[in-house]
Order: structure tokens, then sequence, then C-alpha cells
């Protein structure tokens, strides 16, 4: 079956990160996986993301224009697909939020937003979640630990991915009315590098 990846928003210090510190970290893991785990490739991922004591501050900066640089990048820049996105614990506020970033979606069927831990469990299964929430696979701990060494495992990659980047400056700039508005946008025009394969450089297109 695909990865599951967990989320824990209510752990995010914003006076340190925002929402796009959230996903260029979301970028970071996805390199990591697109070099060493077949799987995820092959099956996909499915999100699972718990809204419990999540900032105000923090939630107020998930707009959809965000969420569908977010979605463009998961379409096109990483070799997977994005099997589900499953919330849990939304208080009343991010709920509203969450349907409207659903009415945006062009698969809206792709995020669930469950009321219960119960729910969850149903839609997962217990057998491939950590005991926080009520499955018998592992701990959370033990989960961030494993993550936490293959970010130290691959610091030397990502310090010489940080060489490389896209010249904006060459950039084709598509007309936004017309016939010629409705055309996959073409791709930027980079600079010969000797790696390119840098979700990074992906990045770097969605933020600007």
């Amino acid at each position: 079956g695909p990865r599951i990846h967990f989320t824990r928003m209510g752990q995010i210090d914003t006076s340190l990160y925002t929402a796009k510190d959230i996903f260029r970290f979301i970028m970071f893991r996805s390199e990591i996986e697109a070099n060493t785990d077949d799987n995820w490739i092959i099956s996909g991922v499915l999100e699972i993301i718990d809204f419990s004591k999540i900032p105000y501050a923090l939630l107020r900066q998930f707009e959809a224009n965000l969420f569908k640089k977010m979605a463009a990048f998961l379409e096109y820049g990483v070799p997977t697909n994005l099997v589900g996105t499953h919330i849990v614990n939304a208080s009343m506020d991010a709920q509203i939020i969450l349907n409207l970033v659903r009415l945006v979606m062009k698969q809206r069927e792709l995020l669930h937003i469950h009321s219960t831990l119960e729910s969850l469990q149903k839609a997962i299964g217990k057998e491939y979640l950590p005991v926080e929430y009520g499955g018998n696979n592992g701990t959370y701990e033990e989960a961030m630990a494993n993550f936490e060494q293959q970010l130290n495992d691959f610091s030397d990659y990502f310090d010489e991915d940080e060489k490389y980047g896209v010249d904006e400056t060459l950039r084709q700039v598509e007309p936004t009315v017309g016939p010629a508005a409705n055309k996959t946008p073409p791709t930027p025009v980079s600079p010969p590098s000797p790696k390119c394969k840098s979700s990074f450089n992906i990045w770097n297109l969605l933020s600007s």
C-alpha cells in the first residue's frame, strides 16, 4: 500500500515557521523518499494531518493560492501520486477553511475530514496507525527519530543541492487571456546543471 505521512500542526512554533516552511519541509521529505523508497514512488503517499492545538496564526496562512501551488508541485514535481489527505482533530474554524480549500481542488475526493479518531481508524486501519492514534504500528516518537536520522544522513546532499537553482530572468511569459492561456505552462529554461532532480528547484518556482 501507499506510504503514510503524519504531520502534527499543533507542534509547529509560529514564531519560527510559516505555512511555506511546512511545505518546504515536505520538499525535503519528498527528495529523500525519491532517492531511497521505491514503494513511495510505485504505490503513492497518504497524508494524515493532525490539526489539534493548531495556532490560529498558522491556520490563517493556509490560503487557497498556496494549496494550488502545492497541488501543482505534487502533480508535476514529484515521482509519486497523492492517494489522499486525511485531516483529524480539526476545530470548527479549521473545518470551514478546509472545506473552502476543497472547493478549489480538482480532485476533491482526495481530502477527507474526520470528526473522530474512530473515523480515521476505520478509513486507514489500526494496523497502519501509531499507538498515539489508537493503532499498533509503533509510536510517533520512533517514527520521528527514524526520520531525523534520515535528514542528518542527507545533510551533505542538501548542502550541495543549494548550489543550483532556476534563472527566473529566462522564464517565458505566456498570455493570461485567450486560447493560449489554456495551454500547459512552458518548462522554465535553466542553465545546464549536473543535477536536475532537486525538489528545491521546483519549490523556488512555486514560491515566486
